[in-house]
C-alpha cells in the first residue's frame, strides 16, 4: 500500500467507492494484513467499510486527526463519529500466529477442541467489556458524541453467546461512566472470519476439516 493510497482512506468518499478501495487494497496485501503496523489503516478501513455498507451510511473516511478513528455521514448529511477497538484472547499474539502460517508451520494452527471452545465462551463477556472499558476510560469530551465499534478476535469462539449479558453488562458501564447517550457496537468478526480466509490463501493441508 502507497503513502498516497493510505492518504486516500482519509478523505471523504462515497461508501460504495470507499469499499471498492479497501476491498483493492485488501487484496494486495493479502497475508500481511494482520502483521504489519504500517496497514492498521487499512485493517480498521475494513471495518469501517462493513459497518458504512451495513448500516446505509453515504459517505465514510478515517479522520485524518487522532480522534476518533473513522467519520460516517447519512443522506441528509448528519455525521457520526466511531471509535474501533479489538479484542482478541488474552495472551494472543496474533502477528506471530500469522507469520509461522506463512513459514508453512501447522504447529501455530488452533484445533477446534471442545473443551477450549468451552472456556473461551465462559469468558468472552468479560473480555468484550474489559476491551470496550478501556476505551471508554480514556480522556474523551463526554459532550462529544461518538460511537464504539467492538470487534472479536478471540480464539475458539464459535458465534456470539450470551449477547444479552454482554448488552446489559455494557449499557452500565456507559451509565457507570457518563456516556449515556453513546452506543456500543457488536462487530460480528471471530477469528474464522479474520484470520481462516487467509489461511485458506496460504493452503494449508486439511484446514476445513478443523471447524
Amino acid at each position: 500500500m502507497t503513502e498516497g493510497q493510505r492518504n486516500t482512506l482519509f478523505k471523504w468518499q462515497k461508501t460504495p467507492d470507499f469499499a471498492r478501495q479497501v476491498t483493492q487494497l485488501d487484496q494486495k496485501v493479502g497475508n500481511h494484513l494482520l502483521t504489519e503496523g504500517r496497514l492498521k489503516p487499512l485493517r480498521e478501513a475494513l471495518i469501517l467499510r462493513d459497518f458504512a455498507d451495513t448500516l446505509g451510511f453515504s459517505e465514510c473516511r478515517l479522520c485524518p486527526a487522532e480522534f476518533p478513528d473513522g467519520e460516517l455521514r447519512d443522506a441528509g448529511g448528519t455525521e457520526l463519529q466511531v471509535e474501533i477497538t479489538e479484542v482478541q484472547t488474552p495472551g494472543r499474539r496474533r502477528g506471530d500466529e500469522y507469520k509461522a502460517f506463512s513459514e508453512g508451520s501447522e504447529s501455530a494452527m488452533s484445533h477446534h477442541e471442545w473443551a477450549e471452545v468451552r472456556e473461551t465462551g465462559s469468558k468472552w463477556v468479560d473480555w468484550m467489556l474489559e476491551g470496550i472499558r478501556k476505551k471508554v476510560e480514556k480522556k474523551y469530551d463526554k459532550n462529544v458524541k461518538f460511537d464504539i465499534i467492538v470487534y472479536n478476535d478471540i480464539s475458539h469462539l464459535f458465534g456470539t453467546p450470551e449477547i444479552s449479558k454482554l448488552s446489559e453488562a455494557v449499557g452500565q458501564l456507559l451509565h457507570n461512566s457518563g456516556y449515556l447517550n453513546h452506543w456500543i457496537w457488536q462487530y460480528r468478526s471471530t477469528t474464522i472470519d479474520l484470520l481462516w480466509p487467509r489461511v485458506l490463501c496460504l493452503k494449508i493441508p486439511g484446514w476445513e476439516s478443523r471447524f
